[in-house]
């Protein structure tokens, strides 16, 4: 569609259609759009005006109107019906919006504590080939920063350490009440706790 006729259809979806619900919000991602999370790679090899979002693309926008949403209407929480539950817990991104269940490949070490002026709501270990991940979910606040460092408990050859960590958020993830960061530790390394 060239943009002629592009502009064409756009002006008539808003003579004819869009008017009818004046007082609806809309979720606008054209441009000028998160220039931060839209990079190159959120769109498809292609140079036209009219670029296709690719994979990580569909990602972003899925995330993105999850939180347009959960700001702009009281939805049900189902996050605990065991029907729903059944049918996203086999999804990549279930363990990263809500608390680990029976049946999937992570364990959850700690659940909702408080870590100085932070609510931690999960902390889980997800086994990867040849290391493992620690993945913590916060809930949002103002002072969170674009990485943390957290005292760990681990076990590593039979011996107990508390040591730092460094933890980066995923850029790909971004649940609307809570940030993900994530660190990953070489194999053989038990997580046991967080320390305060």
């Amino acid at each position: 569609m060239n943009n002629k006729y592009f502009s064409l259809f756009f002006k008539s979806l808003n003579q004819f259609e869009l008017k009818k619900y004046p007082a609806a919000q809309w979720l606008d991602l054209q441009q000028p759009y998160d220039t931060l999370i839209y990079t190159q790679e959120a769109f498809e090899n292609t140079y036209a005006v009219n670029q296709h979002l690719s994979n990580i693309g569909m990602i972003y926008t899925a995330y993105k109107l999850a939180g347009y949403l959960a700001a702009h209407y009281q939805l049900p929480d189902r996050s605990k019906e065991t029907a729903w539950i059944n049918d996203f817990k086999e999804t990549d991104h279930f363990v990263f919006n809500q608390n680990v269940v029976d049946g999937i490949k992570c364990t959850s070490i700690v659940k909702d504590i408080k870590i100085g002026n932070f609510h931690v709501r999960e902390m889980l270990v997800k086994e990867l080939d040849k290391a493992s991940q620690v993945i913590i979910k916060i809930d949002n606040a103002p002072e969170l920063a674009s990485s943390i460092r957290v005292m760990l408990e681990i076990e590593y050859n039979s011996q107990r350490f508390v040591t730092p960590v460094d933890m980066y958020p995923f850029k790909e993830v971004f649940p609307p009440h809570h940030k993900v960061y994530a660190a990953n530790l070489i194999q053989g390394v038990k997580v046991l706790g967080i320390k305060p």
